[in-house]
């Protein structure tokens, strides 16, 4: 588990993430007797991170919408199907940031 000063008592909260223009950013939101915010960046071209599922199941729906509408893998993941967006969407994940559109 994560080192805290409760032993191995944490929370995920929560994950976000966004596309900073200069890549995507991944951050795990943990309550730890207080909040605690980890960063992960990675490159848009085949962003992908291992998944935390096996550590923390309440991982599972957080990472499968990160990885709908930004597109990250979550490598290991057990099942990154549609989660948000409709069955037949085929356009790029609608957060990233793209040229063409302003």
């Amino acid at each position: 588990g994560l080192n805290s000063p409760l032993g191995d008592f944490h929370h995920l909260s929560t994950i976000s993430a966004l596309d900073s223009g200069q890549g995507l950013e991944v951050l795990y939101h943990f309550w730890l007797g207080r909040g605690v915010t980890l960063r992960v960046r990675c490159p848009k071209a085949r962003a992908s991170l291992p998944t935390l599922v096996e550590l923390i199941p309440a991982a599972d729906w957080y990472e499968r919408e990160v990885h709908e509408l930004l597109g990250i893998e979550f490598a290991g993941h057990p099942g990154l199907g549609p989660l948000l967006l409709p069955d037949d969407w085929d356009a790029p994940p609608p957060l990233l940031s793209r040229e063409d559109v302003r």
